[in-house]
C-alpha cells in the first residue's frame, strides 16, 4: 500500500471521501508527465472529484457539498490551482470548504528561476530539469531536447523524457554525478547552454519566462479558510514560497489565510507528518459529518463566557463524554481535555495573546468557537 493510498485511507476513516487523482502521464496514463503544469494538475483534480460525486451517487453514500483541498510538494502547488480553479470558474458546480496547500513551490517565476539562475548547490537537480521538459512539453518552446539541454546531460534527458528512466531519485543521483564530473558541484543551471540563461535573465517576455509565470499559483485571493503549512529549514521547496503567497493573497484581498512555520528545523521529508496532522486538525473545524442519509451531527447547545478572555473560560451545556480541542489558527492542537457533562472552566495559562478556535466533540454533536 502506498503512503498516498494510506492518507485517503486516514481520510476515510475521519469522515471524509477521499479523492486521490493521478497527474496526467502518471498511473496508469502514457505519455511524459507535465510536472508543475497548473492547468493539468486541476483539469484532472476536477475530473476525480466528478466522477466521484458520481460514483458516491450510484452507491448511495451522502455527501454535504463540503469540498477540502489539500497536498504536499508538487500536491501543494497542484491543491493551489485546483482550489484557484473551483473559486475562480466553477463555484456553481463546487464550493471550497476549507484549502490547505503544504510546502509547495507556487512562484514558479520567482523561486523556480532564481534555482535556474543560481551559483547556491541544489541536491536535488531532478526537479529543475523536470520542469524544464514538462513546460517544453507543453508549451512547444523549442523542436527538440537538444536546443536547451547541453551535452553532458542530454542523454540523461533523454532517457528520462522517453521514459526509459523513471525514477526521479536516480534522475537526481545521475545528474548530480555528472554535474561533480564536469563543475564540481551540485548546481543545475549547469543543464542549460550559456546563451539561454542570458535570454531568461534579460528578458522578460522570452518563452521560458511566459511559461514559468503562467505556473505561479499564488496571484489570486482565495475565499475559502487557507492554511499555508511549510517547515522553514525545507531543502526542496524554499519556504518563502509560503510566506509570498501569505502577503500576496492577503494584499488581493484574502481575510482567512494564514502561512505557519511547523518546525524551523525540519526538512522536507520531516516536514510531512507535522503537515499532515496540521492539516486534519485544520479541517476538522470546518468538517460536518452526514449521519446516513439523515443529516449532520446536530449543533451542540453550548454557551462559553467571557469572551475575550484572560486566564480561563467556562463552558456550558456540555453533554457527557465530551472531548475539548484548543488550537491557534493554523490548526496547531494546543490542549485536547477530555470534559464532563455541564459546564467547565478551561484555563488558558501559557498561551500568547490572540484568538484560538475551540470545538466541543462527543457522540451527541459538535460546537465550535473563537
Amino acid at each position: 500500500l502506498s503512503f498516498e493510498a494510506t492518507i485517503g485511507l486516514v481520510g476515510g476513516a475521519l469522515g471524509y471521501v477521499s479523492v486521490l487523482p493521478d497527474y496526467l502521464g502518471l498511473g496508469d496514463s502514457d505519455g511524459f508527465h507535465p510536472y508543475l503544469h497548473a492547468k493539468t494538475e486541476a483539469s484532472a483534480a476536477v475530473d476525480m472529484l466528478r466522477a466521484a460525486r458520481q460514483f458516491a451517487a450510484s452507491a448511495t453514500i451522502a455527501l454535504n457539498g463540503q469540498v477540502f483541498v489539500s497536498g504536499y510538494s508538487q500536491g501543494g502547488h497542484a491543491a493551489m490551482a485546483l482550489h484557484r480553479e473551483l473559486e475562480t470558474n466553477l463555484s456553481a458546480e463546487f464550493k471550497v470548504t476549507a484549502s490547505a496547500p503544504m510546502s509547495g513551490p507556487y512562484s514558479i517565476s520567482g523561486d523556480m528561476k532564481s534555482r535556474l539562475l543560481s551559483e547556491e548547490e541544489y541536491f536535488y537537480p531532478g526537479y529543475p530539469l523536470y520542469t524544464m521538459l514538462s513546460y517544453n512539453l507543453a508549451y512547444g518552446v523549442y523542436d527538440s531536447l537538444a536546443q536547451f539541454i547541453r551535452a553532458p546531460y542530454l542523454s540523461i534527458a533523454q532517457a528520462f523524457y522517453s521514459g526509459e528512466e523513471t525514477r526521479i531519485d536516480s534522475i537526481h543521483a545521475r545528474l548530480a554525478r555528472a554535474l561533480i564530473q564536469e563543475k564540481g558541484k551540485v548546481v543545475p543551471k549547469y543543464f542549460f547552454p550559456d546563451t539561454l540563461l542570458a535570454a531568461i535573465a534579460s528578458t522578460p517576455a522570452h518563452p521560458v519566462n511566459a511559461a514559468l509565470s503562467d505556473n505561479d499559483v499564488y496571484k489570486w485571493a482565495p475565499k475559502a479558510p487557507t492554511r499555508l503549512f511549510y517547515c522553514r529549514a525545507d531543502d526542496q521547496v524554499v519556504y518563502t514560497n509560503s510566506t509570498l503567497a501569505d502577503s500576496v493573497m492577503r494584499s488581493l484581498g484574502s481575510v482567512d489565510i494564514q502561512s505557519a512555520d511547523l518546525n524551523p528545523n525540519f526538512d522536507h521529508g520531516q516536514c510531512i507528518q507535522p503537515a499532515l496532522l496540521s492539516t486534519i486538525l485544520f479541517f476538522s473545524f470546518y468538517q460536518t459529518t452526514p449521519t446516513g442519509t439523515e443529516g449532520q451531527l446536530p449543533e451542540l447547545p453550548v454557551y462559553m463566557y467571557p469572551n475575550p478572555a484572560s486566564g480561563s473560560f467556562t463552558l456550558e451545556g456540555l453533554p457527557p463524554q465530551s472531548r475539548v480541542h484548543l488550537t491557534d489558527l493554523s490548526g496547531r492542537l494546543l490542549r485536547r481535555i477530555p470534559a464532563g457533562e455541564g459546564a467547565q472552566a478551561i484555563s488558558l495559562s501559557g498561551l500568547n495573546r490572540g484568538m484560538y478556535l475551540v470545538r466541543v466533540l462527543s457522540s451527541a454533536g459538535v460546537w465550535t468557537g473563537k
